[in-house]
């Protein structure tokens, strides 16, 4: 049974939703003081019918250079969603079938600084 957090739940559904069904999201019980009531405990399950991979990425510095990565590769056929960690150093893209890591990277070449690589 799914417990209403407001804000915070919707925006993890919003990441999320096309990768996972949500089961439950609720307050996490047992975080240390310092995080009390700012913690989420989250129950899902992988949806069946898409792909999820995990890339480490190199050479974003901004949140204008991810949003830029984050179009192109949303662009892609196939992909659902693609989300990227706060200190842009992994990319998460959800898919109807896995995309070749060399289109990945021809995609993101056009700056040599920029470095994709599959979590393994």
């Amino acid at each position: 049974m799914r417990k209403n957090m407001g804000f915070a739940d919707k925006k993890y559904e919003q990441l999320f939703q096309r990768a996972f069904v949500f089961n439950s999201i609720s307050l996490a019980k047992d975080s240390v003081p310092k995080r009390e009531k700012s913690e989420l405990f989250i129950e899902f399950q992988k949806n069946s019918f898409g792909q999820i991979n995990l890339y480490y990425f190199e050479g974003i510095t901004c949140n204008s250079c991810m949003n830029t990565i984050s179009a192109k590769f949303i662009e892609i056929d196939d992909v659902l969603s693609v989300s990227m960690t706060i200190d842009f150093s992994e990319i998460l893209i959800v898919s109807k079938a896995e995309i070749p890591l060399k289109k990945l990277q021809e995609i993101v070449s056009y700056d040599k600084k920029y470095k994709i690589n599959k979590v393994k």
